[in-house]
């Protein structure tokens, strides 16, 4: 349910993602907007790196994706009306200040994650994923690091005989598709 006490419509996944990259979009402007602000130049803020989702995905409930923005690439999870309806008693933090760090549980796995909140959006988790972005030049080299996160953890999986179902539910080929509004996969600039 939104503020007004009515239940919130679907919306499409292009629609979603639309509004998702305006809220990030906007977030990233207030940081650059802020002056003195710590740790906001240098290694933090990468501005040349725009926004950019990838590997969307609705499952068990939940609609996931990854969003690059100027400042971390991150995972967010975005929960259905009954588990938002279970956020509400959390504290309503707006990007970019991460929310309290809560645990959730996707495909059988528990993952920490921040909630966050938006007027229109209600609550949403985000995991930051690579903090620290001024080292890469394109959105496909942040993309490639994490990639290579994720093939150094499936290494160490199958030497341990370990299984995560989160992993291999992602291919590579949703790691570096773009979704673009009627194809189906990430945003570019929007």
């Amino acid at each position: 349910m939104h503020e007004t006490g009515q239940e919130a419509e679907v919306p499409d996944d292009a629609g979603l993602l639309r509004e998702y990259g305006t809220l990030f979009a906007a977030a990233s402007e207030r940081l650059q907007q802020e002056q003195g602000v710590p740790g906001l130049t240098g290694d933090f803020f990468n501005p040349a790196l725009g926004h950019e989702m990838r590997s969307f995905r609705r499952l068990a409930g939940w609609i996931l994706f990854l969003q690059l923005t100027p400042w971390m690439l991150c995972r967010v999870l975005v929960p259905d009306a009954a588990q938002k309806m279970a956020m509400e008693r959390l504290e309503k933090v707006l990007l970019p200040t991460l929310g309290p760090r809560i645990s959730v549980t996707v495909l059988e796995e528990t993952r920490e994650a921040h909630a966050q909140y938006d007027a229109r959006q209600g609550f949403f988790l985000v995991q930051p994923l690579v903090i620290g972005l001024a080292q890469y030049q394109t959105a496909d080299q942040v993309f490639a690091a994490w990639t290579d996160v994720i093939q150094f953890r499936e290494n160490v999986r199958r030497e341990r005989s370990l299984t995560c179902r989160w992993q291999q539910d992602l291919t590579r080929r949703e790691m570096f598709g773009s979704f673009r509004p009627g194809r189906g996969a990430s945003t570019r600039g929007e």
